[in-house]
Parts: structure tokens; sequence; C-alpha cells
């Protein structure tokens, strides 16, 4: 798995770990699809196909952030989007790939995990013909 791939997907795990408002561990059971809401089914479509496979602490955690969707800023809800789409294309090896580099960053130190960050939020404002050469100069030489 590509630096991008492992760096957002880390990125996004970052904004979902951590406790969820309102829900004692362990009382919350997860909906299924076809019990949310118009709203949260608008919000969370990249996931319709894989909801109901999801981990019920996985959609606890994008129930979170649906709910907090409609009040951020146009470019964070595109954001989201796109890496809630991105997410939804991924196999199930790649997802796994992707959870244990989370947990890989995790356990390393704060200005480690800051600095990750830092080049993630860079990588993010190259235009994206520069993010196409980088990935394939990587895939030519790994």
């Amino acid at each position: 798995m590509d630096f991008r791939i492992a760096a957002g997907l880390a990125f996004v795990g970052l904004l979902t770990v951590g406790p969820t408002a309102g829900h004692a561990e362990g009382t919350f059971s997860a909906p299924t699809w076809g019990q949310l809401s118009t709203q949260q089914k608008e919000i969370l479509q990249p996931f319709e196909r894989d909801w109901d496979s999801l981990e019920p602490e996985r959609r606890e955690r994008w129930l979170v952030i649906a709910q907090k969707y409609p009040s951020l800023s146009r470019a964070q809800q595109r954001r989201i989007q796109n890496r809630m789409q991105h997410w939804a294309s991924l196999t199930p090896q790649q997802r796994a790939e992707a959870k244990e580099i989370f947990k890989q960053i995790q356990h390393l130190p704060k200005d480690k995990r800051r600095e990750i960050l830092q080049k993630w939020l860079e990588y993010e404002q190259f235009p994206p013909e520069l993010k196409d050469a980088l990935r394939d100069a990587r895939t030519r030489h790994p």
C-alpha cells in the first residue's frame, strides 16, 4: 500500500477514533442500513453496500460524523465524502492493511504522528498531476 493511501486512511482513522458522544461502551446497538434516516443514508451513501457488515463501533463512529456533517464547511464535507468513497472502494485486504498501519501509527510518539499528519496535509495540497507522478514513480521503484 502506498504512502498516500496509508496516510490518508490513517488520518481518517484519527478522525474516527476515541470515545463517541452519548453512548456508553457496550450499550449502543449500531443500526442497520435500513434503520438509518434519509439524511444519514445520503451522507453515508458510500457505505451503503458494506454498512451492515461494518463493525458496530465503526458504524457508531461514522454516525457521529454524519451527525456533525451538516455543520461542516463545504470543503470539510467534500473531504469526508472523498475519504468515505476511497475507503468504500478498497478491497478487504487493503482495509486490513490500512487498519494495521493505523495501529502502528497509534503506537508512535505524538511528535512522530504529527510529522506524518503534516506530510499528509502537504501531500493533500499537491495538484493531481503531481500525485499521479509520485504514485507512478513509487510503483516503478517500490
